[in-house]
C-alpha cells in the first residue's frame, strides 16, 4: 500500500519581515567582479550620475528618490528606494511613469542631499540581489538585498546565503554594515558637515 508523503507546513507570519540590506566595503573591486561573474548571474551594469533626494521618516529610517542619468546614453530615470519604510502601500503612484513628480519632490518632503558618479554591476546569486557600486570619492562597496518575507525560515536562508557571498569574495561577517550604500554616504556627508559647524 502506498502512502503519500506529508508535506511540511510552512508557517507564515502575520506581518512581513521587511527587506534588509547588507553592505561591505571591498578592497579589490576587479577581483570581486570576476569572482561574482563566475558564480552569480550578471544582470546589468553601467556608469551613472545620480542626484539623491532624501526624506527622513525616523531616527534611522530614510526613503530616497534617485534621478539616475546613464552617462553613455543620457537616458534619465526616476528610482524610488524606500525599503526602510515598513508600510505595504508606500506611494500612491507608479514610479516608472511619474516624471511629472520630479519637479515636486520638495513638496513631497524630499530634498536634494548630494550628487554622485557611480559605476554599477548587478548580479543575482541564490535568489539575492547583489550590487557592486564604485562611487567616485567614496569607495567600492558590495550591497546585498534580503527580500521581504513572511516566512521566518526564508529569512534565515537568505542570511546564510549572505555568508556564502561574503565567503566567496573573501570578506568576513564582521565587515558587514546593516544598511545600504546611499545611507552610508549620506551619514558620512552629515558627519563631515557637523565637524565643520
Amino acid at each position: 500500500m502506498f502512502f503519500a508523503e506529508k508535506k511540511k507546513i510552512q508557517h507564515s507570519l502575520k506581518w512581513s519581515i521587511p527587506e534588509a540590506r547588507r553592505t561591505v566595503e571591498i578592497n579589490d573591486i576587479t577581483k570581486t567582479i570576476e569572482t561574482l561573474k563566475t558564480k552569480a548571474k550578471f544582470l546589468t551594469g553601467g556608469q551613472f550620475k545620480d542626484v539623491i533626494y532624501s526624506k527622513q521618516f525616523g531616527d534611522t529610517a530614510f526613503a530616497y528618490f534617485i534621478i539616475r542619468t546613464d552617462v553613455r546614453t543620457e537616458d534619465e530615470k526616476l528610482i524610488f528606494d524606500g525599503y526602510m519604510l515598513e508600510e505595504d502601500d508606500k506611494l500612491n503612484f507608479d514610479v516608472s511613469s511619474s516624471y511629472s513628480i520630479m519637479p515636486n519632490l520638495e513638496k513631497m518632503g524630499y530634498y536634494e542631499v548630494f550628487e554622485r558618479n557611480i559605476t554599477l554591476w548587478s548580479f543575482a546569486y541564490l535568489n539575492l540581489s547583489v550590487n557592486i557600486y564604485s562611487v567616485d570619492g567614496f569607495g567600492d562597496y558590495l550591497e546585498i538585498t534580503l527580500p521581504q518575507t513572511k516566512i521566518e525560515n526564508a529569512r534565515k536562508l537568505a542570511e546564510s546565503n549572505v555568508l556564502k557571498i561574503l565567503h566567496l569574495i573573501g570578506a568576513s561577517e564582521t565587515d558587514v554594515i546593516a544598511t545600504d550604500v546611499i545611507t552610508l554616504q549620506l551619514s558620512k556627508i552629515l558627519e563631515e558637515q557637523q565637524k565643520q559647524n
